[in-house]
């Protein structure tokens, strides 16, 4: 598509409007990319942060629990 618009541009000889019409396609071509990307990584992002803070609140929880136990028993 990039060559058959710079052909009709040099044809029409609006070479500078056609170059620019086809810089604002392939801007938000990426923005659509980027935010798909973005829609797909979110999730697991989530996931990994709730699996370390999970990690986190048992290194915590544990040793409380073992001196719990420990003045206990």
């Amino acid at each position: 598509m990039l060559v058959q618009m710079i052909k009709v541009g040099e044809e029409t000889a609006r070479l500078d409007s056609i170059i620019l019409k086809i810089a604002d396609f392939y801007d938000a071509e990426i923005d659509t990319t980027v935010n798909a990307i973005n829609k797909t990584i979110e999730p697991v992002i989530i996931v990994i942060m709730a699996v370390v803070v999970g990690f986190i609140a048992v290194g915590i929880m544990q040793p409380i629990m073992n001196l719990s136990e420990a003045i206990a028993g």
